[in-house]
């Protein structure tokens, strides 16, 4: 139930950090291309830790087989004092190759192109939007790819109108492979906005709920048994407002970890696949006062979610949302979702029912709902663990059942703490403990959130629980409490701003 730690450190292993982009050795050349002829014949030269210098603006990069080293990579960087923009970068047939600090905009189609490479590094560039309708940030397709770290990227401005399709990261399956073991990391996400409709302004859900305008997708239906290991992690991810899925799992074995998700409508989405996690997250809104249509449609924390859950053994745990207000419109877009299904099937793009799914050591605080429990088809969940959950609210139902989940009983719910005021209700007639848990507010970086107090019942009162961390990494007592937040453990990160992350971060 730990973060990947054996992942991280076999890609220490093989000089997979950005750590490694430092000043090369003496015996490594330097180039600076100053025109797109410079640029070509220095790519040609480059060999294993030679830096290449693009000190002009680009229409397009491209960087074909070429070969660096663990340790060694081949560096394509702007010119740091004058700053640089290219429309496109193709990367092909290439390993142990970095960019590194472009401004990349004004492109179609796809801003960044892999093609059959491993071992690439894309740091501290700047993905611009403005004025781009169909297009995707970074898109991988055609050949094995694998082991490519994004990280300390800005991708932002996705807000061109209209009923487009494209992500800020999309790996496509080619009907062959789809890409392994992304390490996403350290990122700004911002300000995907929402496909409009003819509803807008109205009563009733004023976007459209799946228009392919994700943040970050992975695979496709026919891709959703292949392991790919991806790590996402330590971003921020801020109006993200496409569509019902900011995130989409759609292949099996992905992790998302410690990342800040604000006003988002979207949600975490575990599409496919089996064995994914989402643990460690924070996702919080601005606080919402007037849900009147048209104050409530205009407001940045409109409809915002947080994860939804089909397919088999996810691990859905130390997750924190407050302030979330979706639910409203759409059954998709509360807290956690743990969906029924419309299928048994692990092929095909239906809704595979959960199965083996622990929900575990979440805190939900303020939030128009809690936790959905089959709500948008017709096979419920099974044999599934909601546990050591903490849910404190009054705006409608902290549980929110269908019929055939309220009398399922493969389904284990044990351990769960919940505080209902009114107007809200708990929702169930599962076993829960109904004791307020003595919640405050506490600036944690800049963010408020609501944390254990001396004297809370949710201290200490787990039922066999095998979380060993709290959202913020700290280690848990023998006896864990209740919900995401162990009381009186120092955190091992804070909750990061959007300032500590991306191009201009440390």
């Amino acid at each position: 139930m730990t973060r990947c730690s054996n992942w991280l450190l076999l890609l220490g292993i093989l000089g997979f950090t950005s750590g490694l982009l430092g000043q090369g050795t003496a015996s490594e050349k330097f180039f600076t291309a100053k025109d797109q002829g410079e640029f070509k014949a220095a790519v040609a030269a480059a060999v294993e830790g030679d830096t290449i210098i693009v000190a002009f603006d680009a229409d397009g990069m491209d960087i074909r087989g070429k070969s660096g080293a663990p340790g060694k990579f081949i560096r394509i960087m702007a010119d740091r004092q004058l700053g640089r923009t290219t429309k496109t970068i193709t990367i092909k047939d290439c390993q142990h190759v970095a960019v590194e600090g472009f401004k990349i905009a004004g492109f179609a189609g796809n801003a960044v192109k892999i093609v059959a490479s491993k071992h690439l590094i894309l740091t501290h560039n700047l993905f611009d939007f403005t004025g781009i309708g169909a297009a995707n940030g970074i898109y991988t397709s055609g050949g094995s790819i694998h082991d490519i770290e994004i990280g300390f990227n800005e991708f932002n401005h996705h807000v061109a109108a209209g009923k487009w399709a494209g992500s800020y990261i999309k790996t496509w399956f080619d009907g062959t492979d789809v890409a392994k073991r992304l390490w996403i990391h350290d990122n700004c996400f911002a300000n995907v906005a929402p496909q409009l409709d003819e509803k807008r302004g109205r009563p009733g859900n004023p976007f459209s709920g799946d228009s392919d305008r994700e943040a970050i997708i992975f695979g496709e239906g026919a891709s959703q048994n292949i392991e790919t290991h991806h790590l996402i992690e330590d971003n921020v991810f801020e109006d993200c407002d496409g569509e019902d899925e900011i995130v989409s799992f759609k292949t099996s074995k992905n992790t998302f970890s410690r990342n800040i998700v604000r006003n988002c409508m979207g949600s975490v989405h575990i599409r496919f696949g089996h064995g994914s996690e989402v643990n460690g997250n924070v996702f919080t809104g601005d606080v919402v006062t007037d849900f009147s249509d048209a104050a409530y449609v205009a407001h940045a924390n409109y409809e915002s979610s947080g994860v939804v859950v089909y397919g088999t053994d996810h691990k859905i745990y130390n997750n924190h949302f407050e302030n979330l207000t979706g639910g409203r419109t759409s059954k998709h877009r509360l807290p956690i979702v743990l969906d029924s299904g419309d299928t048994d099937e692990t092929t095909g793009n239906n809704h595979q029912r959960p199965r083996g799914v622990l929900i575990a050591h979440n805190t939900i605080v303020n939030c128009e709902y809690g936790i959905g429990v089959g709500l948008n088809y017709s096979l419920p969940p099974q044999n599934c663990v909601i546990a050591n959950n903490l849910l404190v609210g009054k705006a409608h139902v902290l549980f929110r059942m269908s019929a055939d989940s309220e009398s399922d009983t493969t389904c284990t719910y044990a351990g769960n703490i919940a505080w209902a005021t009114a107007p809200g209700s708990y929702g169930t007639e599962k076993p829960l403990t109904k004791k307020d848990p003595l919640l405050v507010t506490a600036s944690l970086n800049g963010w408020t959130l609501s944390v254990l107090t001396a004297g809370s019942p949710a201290i200490n009162a787990s039922i066999a629980s095998e979380v060993k961390e709290d959202v913020f990494s700290g280690l848990r007592q023998d006896r864990p409490d209740v919900g995401a937040q162990e009381f009186g453990i120092t955190m091992s990160w804070p909750p990061r701003q959007r300032w500590q992350v991306g191009p201009n971060a440390d």
